[in-house]
């Protein structure tokens, strides 16, 4: 999860990979006050997730369904304006590792998510996904396995994409030099790319890109979904 502030990404990888992520959660534990301290603070911490892209603000770009998890810590779950706890917006409500997790559906033209705990309170600015129908399409295909698929889409060209999102084709070439068993191929244009998405203000594509170069440097994994 991103934190008013941090994030995550969420796949279903293989056993080997499984591991990491397990041995990640172990060593990365969220940091929490106590009580005492939180209702002393005017402002409300939380973390948050599902988000397309992530750019400086930070501003989350939501996703075609609007969905989008929250995490505050304490015994209480956050009020979220325009949202209701029985309204069929909320997906989820759940307390979990010493805090509430909400999935809810944020309304169309809000902007802006704002929570409430008690005196506490927290925004996050949203808006639409900057993110072009192709390089969804690209995803999509990608999480489901069809790799040759995405091979023929990027053999196709990237020409008609800006700058930015050509970079985001590159991305996708370096995790099929991955699969194909060039890591080092792959480590190095997977940081070159992280390195150009973070100065285009994709800060979660810059996080994902990162994460992976170094994971395949470390680990010799063809068939790892990244």
């Amino acid at each position: 999860m991103k934190t008013g502030r941090r994030a995550q990404g969420a796949s279903s990888f293989r056993r080997r990979v499984s591991r990491v992520f397990a041995l990640v959660a172990v060593l990365s534990p969220f940091a929490l006050r106590d009580q005492g301290q939180l209702a002393s603070s005017a402002e409300l911490e939380f973390e948050y997730a599902g988000c397309a892209r992530i750019r400086p603000g930070p501003v989350c770009e939501l996703a075609s369904g609007r969905e989008l998890t929250v995490w505050v810590a304490g015994l209480l779950p956050p009020e979220i304006e325009g949202v209701s706890a029985a309204s069929s917006n909320v997906k989820e409500s759940l307390a979990v590792e010493g805090g509430f997790r909400v999935t809810f559906q944020v309304p169309e033209g809000q902007s802006q998510v704002r929570l409430r705990v008690g005196r506490r309170q927290a925004s996050l600015h949203v808006s639409e996904s900057s993110e072009p129908p192709s390089l969804r399409e690209l995803a999509r295909w990608w999480k489901e396995g069809k790799w040759q698929q995405v091979r023929a889409r990027l053999d196709q060209g990237s020409d008609v994409l800006p700058s930015a999102e050509r970079d985001r084709a590159r991305a996708f070439r370096a995790r099929l030099s991955l699969r194909a068993g060039d890591n080092e191929h792959a480590a190095a244009e997977l940081e070159a790319t992280a390195e150009r998405a973070e100065r285009a203000g994709l800060l979660l594509e810059a996080s994902n890109d990162r994460w992976a170069a170094s994971y395949c440097r470390a680990v010799r994994l063809p068939y790892l979904y990244l």
